[in-house]
């Protein structure tokens, strides 16, 4: 049987803009980094029968559709990958994310905009919708049910809202786990809150010895072993 089956985890991640680099510790190498981690995690859950659940990103989604068409047919109901996004990023989607909704291998659930955003213009360098997207993780959260575990790769200020929603749903129960060589809010994470985040890479390979993004960092064994510590844990 799968290690994971029936068994759905929270995904938190998006690239940080190059223009907030100093405030969410970008590391170097980036996106390359971000999207290396985020491609392993998904390849080791859904290998093992989990689901993954976020909230669209377009530096995100896309890569992780893409690994969900790589086991379509491996048996179980239903998406093995659900992306929550708002009504107002509908005509943004990536091809790639659409097509792949298309095919039955993800499932993007839609939110309004709250009316006090209707005709909302973000301003630059600041995250759009604010309370759109604080009203969408809420749901996310509720209507998900038991979430076995939160990962927590780069990003920026929606990654670290997302966690204390997170946190503060389960209530100690069940896991964060942050990247942190991945850096940006992951980073910010796994420095900040070490009572209730966990390190998984630094588990892995010991401490950050401040090198994240210049040498080789063993993404697909850090996430298999993340996911026989959640299996060990259920």
């Amino acid at each position: 049987m799968p290690l994971l089956e029936g068994v759905s985890l929270f995904l938190s991640a998006s690239v940080p803009s190059p223009a907030r680099a100093e405030e969410f510790n970008r590391v170097p190498h980036a996106q390359v980094e971000i999207e290396g981690a985020v491609v392993a995690l998904a390849r080791a859950v859904l290998s093992e029968g989990g689901r993954l659940v976020f909230g669209g990103h377009p530096s995100i989604s896309p890569l992780v559709a893409s690994v969900a068409g790589e086991y379509a047919g491996d048996g179980g109901e239903g998406a093995r990958v659900v992306i929550h996004q708002l009504e107002a990023f509908r005509t943004q989607l990536v091809d790639a994310t659409v097509e792949m909704a298309k095919m039955g291998w993800a499932e993007i659930r839609w939110h309004p905009v709250h009316p006090s955003e209707q005709g909302h213009r973000p301003e630059p360098g600041k995250p759009p919708f604010p309370e759109s997207l604080r009203r969408m993780r809420q749901v996310l959260l509720a209507e998900t049910g038991d979430l076995a575990a939160m990962v927590c790769v780069g990003g920026m200020e929606g990654v670290i809202q997302e966690a204390v929603l997170f946190r503060d749903r389960v209530e100690g129960t069940r896991p964060c786990f942050a990247v942190h060589r991945s850096g940006g809010a992951a980073k910010i994470l796994a420095e900040r809150e070490r009572e209730w985040v966990r390190a998984i890479d630094d588990e892995v390979l010991g401490p950050d010895d401040g090198a994240a993004g210049r040498r080789y960092v063993p993404y697909p064994l850090i996430m298999q072993m993340l996911v026989r510590e959640i299996a060990r844990s259920r």
